[in-house]
């Protein structure tokens, strides 16, 4: 039989410097791969913020260029319904001049 003392011995742990290391290693790639990804974020976010403005400056100049269209649309139809009274009136006087025409002929042909 023997002793308590002799017999195999059990698996050995690995030295403590070298677990040391390993966890530092570990926390290194964290702390690297946090760095990485929060600049990452920052210029992300940097881009949102610059889309966004730019959504807005686009939005109030939509608005703009919609109420410049309603506007010459206002604009566009007086100057129709101005011309239209224009072309009745011309109408107008050419019947009558025609009219004017057609009596002095029909006067010259009973004379």
């Amino acid at each position: 039989m023997l002793g308590l003392g002799s017999g195999r011995r059990g698996a050995r742990s690995p030295p403590l410097l070298f677990l040391l290391l390993a966890l530092g290693a570990c926390l290194a790639f964290l702390a690297l791969s946090y760095w990485v990804s929060s600049s990452r974020s920052a210029e992300l976010r940097a881009r949102v913020a610059a889309l966004e403005a730019k959504v807005r400056r686009t939005a109030v100049d939509l608005s703009t260029m919609e109420l410049q269209k309603h506007q010459l649309q206002l604009q566009l139809q007086s100057q129709l319904e101005g011309h239209k009274d224009e072309v009745g009136q011309l109408a107008l006087l050419h019947r009558q001049q025609v009219q004017t025409e057609s009596r002095i002929c029909n006067e010259e042909k009973v004379k």
